[in-house]
């Protein structure tokens, strides 16, 4: 696999993470979610979520390929 599909597949993961809490959490007012799992889906677990697709972007540009 080519190291500008791993990198671009690091930033989709990244991407998906941080739009997907944003979009279902509705920028965080969402309270059903809350409600389903409040231990892993409070706004403290989305944020960390979030975090984490940060932590996948950052990793996107210094990722090396080692065969």
């Amino acid at each position: 696999m080519k190291s500008s599909k791993i990198r671009n597949g690091f930033i989709l993961a990244g991407v998906i993470n941080i739009l997907g809490v944003l979009i279902f959490s509705r920028l965080f007012t969402n309270e059903v979610i809350i409600q389903e799992d409040p231990v892993v889906l409070s706004n403290f677990g989305l944020l960390m979520i979030m975090i984490w697709g940060f932590a996948y972007i950052s990793v996107s540009t210094s990722y090396k390929k080692v065969n």
